[in-house]
């Protein structure tokens, strides 16, 4: 991107008679484009299994993030408010970044349907200590929590560890099931 930005300026410089010739050539750098880990359902099964040994808490993380396909903004700042029992599934229309809670990452309010699995986690975890659904003494967890927790379980269940690496799990799953790439 910078050799693309800086090739444009030298450019236009040109063209705008500022310089009179590019002083070099500059050429694009082919860059490998990193490829994001998943784990694939055994792996995750025994991620669920591990943390739901840990506590309430960790279970949630690991079951948001790769049941529901959260990222680790949604999963800090989603509310009690934003589960719909009834119709079993969560509104995902808030993200939190550095404290402060803003819209999801693609601005967009989406639903998820909740798995029996995270539905029942759920209802376990009820409290009415805060409005926020993962909390710690009355105060959100932030995402330096999250990613401990999520780390402690990956380390007990002798997987990759990482919260990003669970909503690529989820949709590497949904893919694998045949669900379309919108889905």
């Amino acid at each position: 991107n910078v050799l693309a930005v800086l090739r444009r300026l030298l450019t236009v410089a040109v063209e705008w008679g500022v310089i009179e010739t590019l002083p070099c050539t500059i050429r694009q750098v082919t860059a490998s484009v990193p490829v994001m880990g998943f784990h694939d359902e055994e792996a995750f099964e025994r991620l669920v299994a591990a943390s739901q040994k840990m506590d309430r808490t960790t279970y949630l993380c690991v079951l948001l993030g790769g049941e529901a396909g959260l990222r680790c903004g949604e999963m800090m700042a989603l509310e009690w408010q934003d589960v719909d029992w009834q119709k079993r599934q969560l509104c995902v229309c808030r993200s939190e970044w550095k404290d402060q809670v803003t819209s999801t990452k693609g601005g967009r309010v989406r639903y998820v349907p909740l798995t029996r699995r995270l539905e029942a986690a759920l209802r376990q975890h009820r409290h009415l200590r805060s409005a926020r659904i993962l909390e710690n003494h009355g105060k959100p967890l932030t995402q330096k929590m999250v990613q401990t927790l999520v780390t402690w379980a990956a380390r007990r269940a002798g997987v990759r560890h990482g919260v990003h690496r669970l909503r690529h799990s989820f949709c590497s799953h949904l893919a694998m099931k045949g669900a379309p790439a919108r889905a």
